[in-house]
């Protein structure tokens, strides 16, 4: 069980946005990643694939444009997005900042931000 701010905490390299890392192969998961990441106004999540992953999110807050491959779909707070893996996704958030769940199949994606951040 962890509260809000609960987890492992980091902060982006890009856009200085809070990462809590909730569950991940630190705390035992080999099949499992889960935690949110705060994308600043205007900084997006540029276009990018995990060959690896299976990733999920979850929008708590904001609203913007998000690409799939080459289709764009613009989204808002509340939305579930999938993404399978190989698939070239990207987030574009001009106008709110985004607060989003991100869940990811098997890990992995823990230990990019970790290098990154």
């Amino acid at each position: 069980m962890l509260g809000a701010t609960g987890g492992e905490h980091l902060v982006h390299f890009r856009d200085h946005g809070n990462i809590f890392i909730k569950v991940g192969s630190v705390t035992g998961s080999n099949n499992i990643g889960l935690g949110t990441q705060q994308v600043t106004l205007g900084a997006g999540i540029p276009v990018h694939r995990h060959l690896q992953m299976d990733e999920s999110f979850y929008v708590l807050e904001g609203s913007g444009i998000f690409t799939l491959n080459d289709a764009q779909h613009t989204f808002e707070k509340g939305a579930t997005i999938f993404i399978p893996r190989n698939s070239w996704h990207g987030f574009a958030n001009p106008d709110h900042e985004l607060l989003l769940l991100w869940v990811v199949s098997p890990t992995g994606l823990d230990g990019l931000f970790r290098e990154t951040c």
